[in-house]
């Protein structure tokens, strides 16, 4: 089985268009971050930091209206209708809270 996106994102040189369930969302790309703190990408109610996993795969973890996502390329994308990132709710591990 699996999992149906949450949402997607289209990359546009220093913006990302976000779409999470019909809600819509514009981040520009930080060009002044002062530490790894500070997110990659801004924008009204979302931040964006780029991260890569312990086995190598390059993600976006997403802080939107206070509700945590991850976003991981499109490996299927064939046009430029279809988004370059499919966006899933983050889910913590059964030792988290």
């Amino acid at each position: 089985m699996t999992k149906q996106n949450d949402g997607a994102i289209w990359h546009n040189g220093f913006a990302l268009s976000l779409d999470i369930g019909g809600k819509k969302y514009e981040l520009k790309k930080v060009t002044d971050k002062t530490s790894d703190n500070f997110p990659d990408w801004k924008g009204d109610n979302v931040a964006g930091w780029e991260r890569t996993s312990k086995s190598g795969v390059d993600y976006l973890a997403l802080d939107i209206d206070k509700e945590k996502y991850v976003a991981f390329k499109n490996k299927y994308k064939k046009e430029d209708k279809h988004p370059d990132y499919n966006v899933l709710k983050s889910t913590p591990f059964k030792n988290e809270k």
